[in-house]
């Protein structure tokens, strides 16, 4: 079985960087971790080469939640208008293309507490990486809440 963490995010803008900071830090056997940064689709080569049982998305976005949280975001919500969003090109377009290629997709939002110009993770989204880290690890992945509305 092979599985894939494709992790979302611009290091310079704060918080965004913090689907590329869990894919630097999430390594375990079975798995295969890509730093997407902001320019995910030029991995979509990689992923449909692998064709992972179960492809699974890290990027910031905002939830309405309390910086750090998880959530489970469902695809349909990816789309350019649904506020979940923080990139130039919807993220749905994205899965979309992978759909095929993958078993499975799940999308894991982070609350960022900002996404403006610096480097560094704030404590809340730095703890928040940290707890997805348990779920990856320990294969609970799905107890990870669903968004709201969704």
């Amino acid at each position: 079985m092979k599985n894939i963490l494709l992790g979302i995010g611009n290091r310079l803008r704060s918080d965004d960087g913090a689907g590329s900071c869990t894919a630097d830090r999430f390594v375990h056997e079975g798995w295969l971790s890509i730093d997407g940064a902001d320019i995910p689709e030029n991995y979509t080569g990689v992923i449909k080469r692998e064709h992972p049982d179960l492809l699974v998305i890290v990027d910031a976005c905002d939830l309405g939640e309390e910086p750090g949280t998880l959530r489970r975001v469902p695809l349909h919500l990816l789309s350019q208008d649904s506020g979940f969003n923080t990139h130039a090109a919807p993220l749905a377009f994205l899965v979309d293309y992978l759909k095929p290629h993958a078993g499975e997709i799940l999308f894991i939002g982070i609350q960022p507490g900002t996404t403006e110009f610096g480097e560094g993770l704030s404590g809340a989204v730095a703890d928040g990486i940290d707890r997805l880290m348990e779920h990856l690890h320990s294969g609970e992945i799905m107890s990870i809440p669903p968004a709201r509305g969704s």
